[in-house]
């Protein structure tokens, strides 16, 4: 046994011992949220009666913040993030960083909001998990990057050269595995789906000479 040394290299991707302290620095990060919220310094997300209060996901490195949007509120939260990153040396992305607010706040107040937290308002959607989230209903334009996934793929295959069995394969185990992450979170709208079948289709049955093959069966 020997007394203290002090590590000059620090952690390096893939170290045995960067999990658990990631996961250390996680459970500081969320318990500072909770005490927030117990000294009334933060007002979390409340839906009806009986439901659990939600202030705050974190999943890997995304975390979601969810809280009153006061300049007295966001302040003390604010500080606390500044104190987080100076001591565990995890920085906030401001890059990819956003906040999403209610179409009821005046400009005045999310200008104040980008001043406090020092990045920008996000658009009239985002997503987390890759799941979009987006106030009242949500529009088919929120699901244009999981149709963009679908047909990149597709575009990446020389569907020429595959026979229509492989072609099967691909889109059975493959395309139809894509949105299945958001299937299991949120209902798709209806011209989604069906523009996703459309994709698959025209995959499954070919083209020939520019123009799509027949498609014998739906």
């Amino acid at each position: 046994m020997v007394g203290f040394f002090k590590s000059f290299r620090g952690l390096r991707q893939g170290d045995p011992i960067s999990p658990g302290l990631f996961i250390l620095f996680a459970e500081v990060l969320s318990r500072g949220f909770k005490a927030l919220i117990s000294h009334n310094i933060c007002h979390p997300f409340t839906l009806s009666r009986g439901c659990p209060i939600i202030s705050h996901l974190l999943y890997a490195d995304g975390t979601l913040l969810l809280t009153n949007g006061s300049k007295d509120l966001l302040l003390p939260t604010k500080r606390f993030l500044d104190s987080f990153q100076a001591s565990s040396g995890q920085c906030i992305s401001l890059s990819k960083s956003s906040f999403f607010y209610s179409k009821r706040i005046p400009p005045s107040r999310v200008r104040s909001i980008e001043s406090i937290l020092g990045f920008g308002k996000s658009v009239a959607s985002f997503s987390y998990l890759g799941i979009p989230l987006a106030e009242g209903r949500m529009k088919s334009s929120a699901f244009k990057p999981l149709v963009d996934r679908v047909v990149g793929r597709i575009n990446g295959w020389q569907a020429r050269i595959l026979s229509q069995a492989g072609r099967a394969v691909l889109v059975k185990h493959i395309l139809c595995a894509i949105p299945v992450h958001s299937l299991a979170a949120i209902h798709l709208p209806s011209q989604v789906l069906a523009l996703l079948e459309r994709h698959l289709a025209n995959f499954f049955w070919g083209w020939s000479n520019g123009k799509r093959k027949l498609h014998w069966v739906k």
